[in-house]
């Protein structure tokens, strides 16, 4: 029979059960051609994000509202200050106007000078033609009507101005009545006189012989002594030299838009 084999006195060591091996981790290179997706985020958070984003732009656009407002009302209180303004200086110088137009006439009455006449506007201002007759004014001396093509320039004549028309192509032609009327349409003024002593006729000279726009010359028609100071459609006159009314003459209806072309040499 077979023998049977001695246990050994000592127990045999068991090993420990293995358990699965942890896995190896390794590092992970992000791929730049295919980059992870982003990690999902929970459908709260991204309600609320699209609602504070809204509130953002809504705030934006009241606040771009109440600046086109803010805006709108500064340019409106502008304009009405622009037109108050025009409109309170525009009443300044008609009052202004009004005041000065008192106090001269008071100067021309103590000096003896008629008021400023409005001797009005024929609408015959029109350049005569070569052969033309001389026109019929209606004042003496003539303020507006038909006129020669040329004007006459501004100084103090010695001789009055003739009464017949130029002669054309005649080098030797004095200056006529038609080419003064023509200088009162380019907004001149004439000083016309008549009689005068020495010493008017001194200050005369000094005082407007070298004015822009301003002529001095004899003129028969009136009486002795006697001044008229006339602009187109104007006219005032005075029983002597008074310098004071015809410096406010001259500044008042010299280059006045009242003429029909002020601003003509």
């Amino acid at each position: 029979m077979p023998s049977k084999k001695k246990k050994s006195g000592k127990k045999k060591r068991q090993a420990p059960p293995r358990g699965p091996r942890p896995a190896q981790t390794q590092a992970v290179v992000p791929d730049p051609d295919h980059p992870a997706p982003a990690a999902a985020v929970p459908a709260s958070a991204a309600e609320e994000r699209r609602v504070s984003a809204k509130a953002r732009r809504e705030a934006q656009q009241r606040k771009r509202q109440a600046q086109q407002r803010r805006k709108r009302l500064r340019n409106v209180a502008i304009l009405t200050i622009l037109v108050l303004a025009a409109a309170g200086f525009v009443v300044y110088r008609a009052a202004q106007g009004r005041q000065e137009a008192k106090r001269l006439a008071k100067v021309a009455r103590s000096a003896g000078c008629s008021e400023i006449k409005e001797t009005g506007d024929t609408g015959e201002n029109q350049h005569m033609k070569p052969g033309e007759a001389q026109p019929k004014y209606d004042t003496s001396p003539p303020t507006h009507g038909r006129h020669w093509p040329t004007a006459l320039q501004a100084r103090v004549y010695d001789e009055q101005f003739a009464e017949t028309p130029p002669q054309p192509n005649n080098p030797q032609n004095p200056p006529t009545i038609v080419q003064a009327v023509h200088s009162l349409e380019h907004g001149y003024i004439i000083v016309w006189h008549n009689g005068l002593e020495d010493a008017d006729l001194e200050k005369l000279e000094d005082a407007y012989g070298e004015q822009e726009k301003v002529i001095v010359v004899p003129y028969p028609k009136l009486k002795d002594g006697k001044v008229a100071l006339t602009a187109w459609g104007r006219m005032q006159t005075c029983p002597a030299v008074d310098k004071k009314v015809i410096d406010a003459f001259v500044d008042r209806f010299r280059e006045a838009k009242s003429a029909p072309e002020p601003n003509a040499p």
